[in-house]
């Protein structure tokens, strides 16, 4: 009996702690991708697409503004296509599971309130890109039956 017991106790235990490692990685991905993102971001590329061919397109480079994460607080000023675009929003990382091939992969997307939401791919896209990142891409597609661009904006960090 002392030795069924004991059992019981190990395997309530052994489940616990696999709980509680399983519910802590959850969450460790989208924190170390808010921790990259934090300091500031120069944009040293855009791309505007305005067709799905990808023939009618506008290719910048150079010193094109920065992004400032602060906290929750975002501050932004870059040009494109020669439009600045400014501002001082809040902003959200989020961090969903996609199926890529036969395995699923972390997709974020950055959410800046009044503004724009964008894919947020971190570094090469491999495994924990989003530890310590200091290149990003933020791509948002054309909405269908819209005038608006396929934007693509390549940022390093300063």
């Amino acid at each position: 009996m002392n030795s069924t017991k004991r059992m019981n106790d190990t395997f309530f235990w052994i489940i616990l702690l696999v709980f509680l490692i399983v519910s802590a990685c959850k969450d460790d991905d989208t924190s170390q991708g808010v921790d990259s993102l934090q300091g500031v971001w120069q944009v040293n590329e855009a791309i505007s697409i305005y067709d799905n061919s990808g023939d009618n397109r506008v290719d910048e480079a150079g010193n094109l503004g920065q992004f400032i994460f602060d906290n929750d607080t975002l501050r932004f000023e870059y040009t494109r296509n020669d439009t600045l675009y400014q501002g001082i929003e809040r902003w959200q990382l989020q961090r969903t599971r996609e199926n890529q091939g036969f395995s699923k992969v972390n997709v974020f997307t950055l959410m800046i309130e009044n503004h724009d939401t964008f894919i947020c791919e971190f570094g090469d896209q491999t495994r924990n890109s989003q530890m310590n990142a200091t290149n990003i891409t933020l791509r948002r597609e054309q909405e269908e039956n819209s005038q608006d661009a396929r934007v693509e904006l390549l940022l390093s960090k300063q």
